[in-house]
């Protein structure tokens, strides 16, 4: 990319946690191909990645050891009738060491070229026009440049978070990815909490709400609020974290073709029931890297099937969770639902649900607060249940 035009194998148009992931797969294989990254702002940008350990296939856990910051043996949920802590290995990946990889990976490998601050203007047919006016041609062109708007109905998940150095130390073995027994408010409302140093955390004010706006300085005053009752003093913030993310009520209409293919949020790999990216667009890195050219557009054509296809389960619980139940309602869902087998929640995370697993989490008795639709247009009847 050094003079007006390049031209390469594969090109990833965007340097968020897709095309990363790719990179680190086509690493992990020994791919041979030349591949250039271009990337509008900053590799990783501004963001913290989380899995568990389910999540990824053996190949793929290998690929993305390199970027892991952190990690735990177990996490806990808290709600108001109970506590409980899921004996599942759980990872989080920092936006810094994401980037530093990725750069490291680009740089010794002969052929790669990752550009940052290098925005793209258009794709065309395997070739991608940069808005400096270079261009790249490229036997295949992925495009991961985030979410290009929300498509359809849907619900989302919501957060501001701030990493925090203490005075003190804390107590917390290990993180809290759901502290629900804050009030519930703007849907419902839980902490994120992940130790990362004996004085350190990163608390995330997290809801699954009906609209996007997210109101900074409220949840900066809740997390305040939550870290005073327990009795942790700030002593410095030393960044923070914001993110929108869909959980669409249906399946969006499919995009891209054969020269352009569409990864991440853009291309719909991500998990529609929690509003989080890494597992479904480790799936895709991996069939990129795994697949020759020639065979790659019926290969993802066929994923993207396979996908939408598990996805269609967790497009109803959503549907569920946001037209028959109110706000205040929403924490009961979640309450029952980690009261299943871990073997249920690691698939459900994963979006690897069973046929056992689909049971379990629609059977029995519904939560307090279902709202079932009379009809279009029609009144809501109100039913109670326990979890």
């Amino acid at each position: 990319m050094a003079g007006g035009v390049a031209d390469v194998d594969l090109a990833l148009c965007g340097g968020g946690l897709q095309s990363a992931l790719i990179v680190a797969a086509l690493h992990g294989t020994g791919y041979g191909g030349s591949v250039a990254l271009a990337e509008s702002e900053r590799i990783g940008g501004n963001h913290t990645w989380c899995f568990h350990a389910g999540d990824l296939s053996p190949a793929m856990r290998r690929c993305v050891e390199p970027f892991v910051a952190h990690r735990w043996s177990s996490y806990e949920v808290r709600f108001p009738g109970y506590r409980r802590v899921v004996g599942a290995p759980y990872a989080m990946i920092s936006s810094e060491r994401l980037r530093s990889e990725v750069l490291r990976m680009v740089a010794h490998r002969t052929g790669w070229v990752g550009r940052e601050h290098t925005p793209v203007a258009s794709l065309g047919e395997a070739a991608v026009r940069l808005a400096d006016g270079r261009t790249i041609s490229a036997r295949t062109v992925v495009d991961a440049r985030g979410a290009a708007g929300a498509a359809g109905a849907c619900g989302y998940q919501k957060f501001y978070g701030e990493e925090i150095t203490l005075r003190h130390e804390h107590d917390l073995p290990r993180p809290i990815v759901m502290d629900a027994t804050v009030e519930q408010r703007d849907g419902y409302r839980f902490m994120y909490v992940l130790p990362l140093t004996a004085t350190r955390a990163l608390v995330e004010d997290t809801s699954f709400s009906d609209g996007p706006c997210l109101d900074e300085d409220e949840r900066r005053w809740r997390i305040a609020a939550w870290l005073r009752d327990r009795g942790w003093e700030t002593l410095r913030i030393e960044r923070t974290e914001r993110g929108v993310l869909p959980m669409p009520l249906a399946e969006a209409p499919a995009a891209g073709g054969a020269a352009v293919m569409r990864g991440g949020y853009r291309g719909g790999w991500f998990h529609p029931g929690t509003g989080y990216s890494l597992p479904v667009a480790a799936e895709f890195a991996e069939l990129i890297a795994a697949t020759p050219v020639a065979d790659l557009p019926a290969a993802v054509a066929a994923a993207a099937r396979d996908r939408r296809r598990r996805a269609r389960f967790c497009h109803l619980l959503n549907r569920l969770l946001f037209r028959w139940y109110p706000p205040a309602a929403r924490r009961a869902v979640f309450e029952r639902f980690y009261r299943l087998p871990e073997s249920t929640i690691a698939r459900y995370y994963a979006l690897r649900l069973r046929l056992v697993d689909k049971i379990r989490i629609l059977g029995g008795r519904p939560p307090a607060g279902l709202s079932i639709p009379a009809g279009r247009g029609g009144r809501l009847t109100r039913a109670s249940g326990r979890g």
